[in-house]
């Protein structure tokens, strides 16, 4: 999406992959989470603020989870404008009880008034593996 000034994000912004719901599926596996581009001059948010790209869970037996997705973030903010306090979530789904999470999805964040950018990591259990900026606060639900 392209946003000719400001986004605040106060909600959610999704691209979650649903989730497999029955055990008839013979090990299907979830799917994985979509992907979210945005490029705006003006980025803020309060806590309450979700960007998403969820990857599914799995068959609840053998099913393994989808692969979290990937959000991408432009910006320059302004100094008078308040720092984003929300969530990116990229994570994997869920597994079955015989089978594994989905693979980590990933966060990209370019600021480009301020020149850092930042690239993180998750896994299944919401753990950040690799960042390479600590100005961003990401987590998990």
């Amino acid at each position: 999406m392209h946003i000719a000034h400001t986004l605040a994000v106060d909600g959610y912004i999704k691209a979650n992959s649903k989730n497999t719901v029955s055990s008839n599926t013979n090990g299907a596996s979830g799917v994985s989470g979509g992907s979210i581009t945005i490029l705006t001059h003006n980025f803020t948010g309060s806590h309450t603020g979700h960007i998403q790209a969820i990857g599914g869970s799995g068959d609840v037996t053998k099913g393994g989870g989808g692969a979290g997705g990937r959000i991408a973030l432009y910006h320059s903010r302004h100094v008078t404008i308040p720092h984003y306090r929300g969530y990116f979530d990229s994570f994997g789904g869920k597994p079955g009880t015989s089978a594994e999470a989905g693979a980590a999805g990933t966060v990209y964040v370019h600021d480009g008034e301020r020149s850092y950018r930042s690239v993180n990591y998750y896994i299944y259990a919401q753990i950040l593996i690799i960042s390479k900026t600590p100005r961003i606060f990401c987590g998990g639900p």
